[in-house]
């Protein structure tokens, strides 16, 4: 007799693990990703994705496209660019990234976020809650040797480096986790 309910109870257990498990992978697979598509204008700071991310979470990103870009004196073109931008040109600290390649994809958590690489692909983990934002790493100060210079203005923001810019990069967006 004790056998009979011994046994009931393991097949009991049985299914109830089947059911554990089955139930995690359903939660894993509803929970592991969305993916969006964004187009990632050359002429502008940042793009608003429109995705908001937490801390924690994982986005992938990979990215397609070309750009054009003008540089001083303003006849010299750059491109077409892949989102690895103009891999034989490092950015310096008139750039918005310094120290990776001009003219490549970039991304920012928040709209104070600190920007960071991402070239055609790049896995990155959210360190705080936010806006995504991509941009292409142009630059955003002033030197006076600049074609779009104007006396005095050499160390706030300026929109002029981007504005001389053509093309877009897309790029598929998938956020993992939560």
């Amino acid at each position: 007799m004790h056998y009979e309910i011994l046994k009931k109870l393991v097949q009991c257990a049985v299914r109830m693990r089947f059911l554990f498990f089955a139930s995690l992978l359903i939660l894993s697979i509803a929970c592991e990703s969305d993916i969006k598509i964004v187009m990632v204008s050359s002429v502008d700071f940042w793009t608003d994705t429109k995705i908001n991310v937490m801390a924690g979470q994982t986005i992938s990103i990979k990215a397609s496209g070309e750009v054009f870009g003008l540089y001083n004196p303003p006849e010299r073109i750059w491109g077409p660019l892949t989102p690895d931008g103009q891999t034989d040109e490092i950015a310096d600290s008139l750039w918005m990234l310094p120290g990776v390649p001009k003219i490549a994809l970039i991304a920012k958590i928040g709209e104070d976020g600190t920007p960071t690489k991402i070239g055609k692909a790049a896995i990155l983990s959210a360190d705080r809650d936010g806006r995504l934002f991509l941009g292409v790493n142009d630059r955003i100060y002033l030197h006076p040797s600049d074609h779009h210079y104007a006396e005095g203005d050499t160390r706030h923001m300026h929109q002029g480096c981007y504005t001389d810019n053509r093309g877009e990069f897309l790029a598929r967006i998938t956020i993992h986790g939560f």
